[in-house]
């Protein structure tokens, strides 16, 4: 019973301190939403206590050391799935990122409208699948700031660039112009949330008004290759870990 009483305890006051930052109005760290969403959730995680609490009374009478070992369980295999869900948002983004680099560059080329499609459905994929796994993690506990921050330049940069992509998909601009396309995708560094996603190459970019040298591109994207496969070996030695185990 201790292990459940103490994370009830500690729910609860989790609780109470959010709640005293949106009465105060103290919302840096996070938005008055974002403070919502984590009372929610605390909340529901101490609705799954008290069940868990309960039942152990009912079938358990006497005192005994099984409700506290249960607890250790569910909290270590619930925590073995956040650090799952962690990895795996971070080789989607990874490999999201990695996208978006060789789609710019690939945009200042003169591209079928099928190309065009083909590369709006492998972006849109990219996100949603990132996105998916980000909600996942959410319903179980706030993320880092980092996390939002990534997550939140994703979706402003996937933005920009679909805007691009389905201009020259109805080809709104008439014929392709090599020079109006790099000035336009040239535009996209100067965002400051692109940054992270475009790399420092793109900024220094945007500090001499110039485009991306081609060896700078095939540097950024030979790191953005190196960085998946290495995340990709991480969650496999973990995997390996884990069965050993």
């Amino acid at each position: 019973m201790d292990g459940i009483e103490e994370q009830t305890r500690k729910l609860q006051t989790e609780i109470n301190e959010r709640r005293a930052l949106l009465h105060q109005g103290d919302t840096e760290s996070m938005s008055r939403q974002e403070l919502k969403e984590d009372i929610e959730r605390k909340k529901k995680q101490l609705a799954e206590l008290h069940k868990i609490e309960a039942a152990n009374e009912l079938s358990l009478p006497q005192r005994s050391e099984r409700p506290s070992v249960l607890t250790e369980k569910i909290l270590a295999y619930q925590n073995d799935e956040m650090t799952k869900k962690d990895r795996k948002l971070m080789s989607l983004y990874e490999q999201w990122k990695g996208l978006i680099r060789t789609s710019r560059e690939s945009l200042k080329t003169d591209l079928s409208e099928h190309e065009l499609c083909v590369m709006a459905d492998d972006v849109e994929k990219g996100l949603n699948d990132m996105m998916k796994v980000y909600s996942e993690i959410r319903e179980r506990a706030m993320p880092s700031s980092e996390t939002r921050r990534k997550m939140d330049s994703c979706e402003a940069v996937t933005k920009d660039i679909m805007k691009i992509l389905n201009e020259r998909i109805t080809a709104i601009d008439g014929d392709f112009d090599a020079s109006r396309e790099r000035q336009r995708l040239h535009q996209l560094l100067s965002h400051q949330y692109a940054h992270s996603i475009y790399g420092t190459a793109s900024q220094s970019s945007v500090s001499k008004q110039s485009d991306t040298s081609s060896i700078a591109v095939k540097r950024i994207d030979a790191a953005a290759e190196l960085a998946v496969k290495e995340a990709e070996y991480k969650i496999v030695q973990e995997e390996i870990k884990q069965k050993e185990k």
